[in-house]
């Protein structure tokens, strides 16, 4: 679906307080977990709060389905005046069944990330990556 609109995407959501809502996520999640780094982003889409995070000190992960929505994130990171060790890192994946073989202090899902499931498998598959990819005492946020 999203791969579709890839082209499009920043122009419909130009308005979107990406950097105010990345913001208050790093608030709340620095209140949990205060030495919290590490940060999986799922649906990231074209990188807009990856980038954002990485900003406030987070070494961002960005998983995504839609190859176009990644090479916008990666174009984005590569402009966005970060050394390459801050920039987040986009990689191509479902996040229903993504494993990547490493823990993260925080996982999260924006923008109603889960709003797009169909239904109460693929919920549970993606709750089950997001547990697989969380530290001990780690955080999810997502919304819907």
């Amino acid at each position: 679906m999203f791969g579709r609109s890839a082209a499009v995407y920043d122009l419909l959501y130009a308005d979107k307080p990406y950097a105010a809502e990345a913001r208050a996520l790093d608030r709340a999640l620095r209140r949990r977990r205060p030495r919290g780094r590490a940060l999986l982003e799922l649906g990231c889409g074209t990188g807009r709060h990856a980038l954002e995070l990485a900003r406030r000190g987070w070494r961002v992960t960005g998983v995504d389905r839609s190859r176009g929505m990644l090479a916008r994130a990666r174009r984005r990171a590569t402009g966005a005046g970060l050394p390459r060790e801050r920039r987040p890192v986009f990689r191509l994946g479902d996040l229903r069944g993504i494993r990547l073989g490493r823990r993260f202090d925080a996982v999260v899902a924006l923008f109603h990330v889960f709003s797009c499931l169909r239904d109460e498998a693929e919920l549970a598959a993606a709750l089950a990556a997001a547990r697989a990819h969380l530290r001990r005492g780690g955080t999810l946020v997502f919304d819907a």
